[in-house]
């Protein structure tokens, strides 16, 4: 069987949502990679059942088990633990399996929904599926890798009696930021090497 799909565990419901989106966006408009199939993520609900004796291995045995399984992708936030000791943590763990498959831990520091904060000036004032989206006014001046509570920031900026929604800001994020996370600045995120083999 063709080994084709990439599979990735999450810790929440809103990144089941975006992430299939980003990952997609990435692939195709920025790597323009055409042959790989996103699966839905696997949701851990909380990093927490990432992080506890044997939570991670579980998850990555369960994307072992699909023999169409070319990559996995491991996505945290790291909240108040440091984003690089957490990703290292978390791989060393991964390597010990030996899956002989490309895995890769990014850990967003604090928040994932901190990367849409560094696009404002470009998502801002868009309409979104022909609604408005966030106000014209929406600007973020601050350090985005230590802000908390950032859905919660975002939903100040929406139209009255909407709330922000990462699925939305997915598909919202421009190509300029798509290259941004595509390079894997220490400024948003770190990226430790595949655990196994050469990352895509």
């Amino acid at each position: 069987m063709t080994r084709n799909k990439i599979l990735s565990i999450v810790e929440g419901d809103g990144d089941v949502e975006a992430l299939p989106i980003l990952l997609r966006r990435l692939l195709f408009e920025v790597k323009e990679r055409f042959e790989f199939h996103i699966d839905q993520p696997k949701n851990a609900h909380g990093c927490n059942n990432l992080t506890k004796f044997k939570g991670i291995e579980r998850f990555l045995e369960l994307c072992r088990a699909d023999s169409s399984c070319a990559a996995i992708l491991v996505l945290v936030d790291t909240d108040e633990n440091c984003a690089k000791d957490l990703a290292l943590d978390l791989a060393a763990r991964a390597r010990l399996l030996g899956l002989q498959i490309p895995i890769a831990i990014v850990c967003a520091t604090c928040e994932y929904e901190a990367w849409f904060l560094a696009s404002l000036e470009t998502t801002a004032n868009q309409s979104i599926k022909g609604r408005d989206g966030l106000t014209k006014d929406a600007k973020y001046e601050g350090e985005v890798e230590n802000k908390r509570g950032v859905k919660e920031w975002l939903t100040q900026y929406m139209p009255l009696g909407r709330t922000y929604r990462d699925r939305t800001f997915a598909y919202l994020t421009p190509r300029p930021t798509l290259q941004y996370l595509e390079r894997g600045r220490k400024t948003h995120l770190e990226v430790p090497s595949p655990c196994n083999g050469e990352g895509i």
